[in-house]
């Protein structure tokens, strides 16, 4: 059965050329989610967040990602597709 529930505990570092986030969740864990796939290809709030540049700006909200326009993505989503480690750059 899966675990529900995660918490976000610290933003380490995010990278906006590739919309890519380092996270620390309450149980322990760490590493990169990748953020792509809702900000490649933008449409209301994520692209809201686009046009005012402002991907950089997301924030713990209540243990979630969130951004200041009101865009959030669940810890438990977030837990789910983390990658542990060193975030490899794909090749341009």
């Amino acid at each position: 059965m899966k675990r529900f529930g995660n918490q976000i505990t610290r933003i380490h570092r995010v990278d906006d050329s590739v919309f890519a986030v380092e996270l620390s969740f309450a149980d322990g864990s760490r590493g990169w989610v990748d953020l792509a796939d809702a900000f490649g290809s933008p449409k209301g709030l994520s692209a809201e967040i686009l046009r005012g540049r402002l991907f950089g700006d997301c924030l713990i909200e209540g243990g979630h990602l969130a951004w200041p326009n009101g865009f959030e993505v669940s810890a438990d989503t977030l837990r789910a597709r983390l990658r542990p480690g060193e975030r490899q750059r794909t090749a341009a």
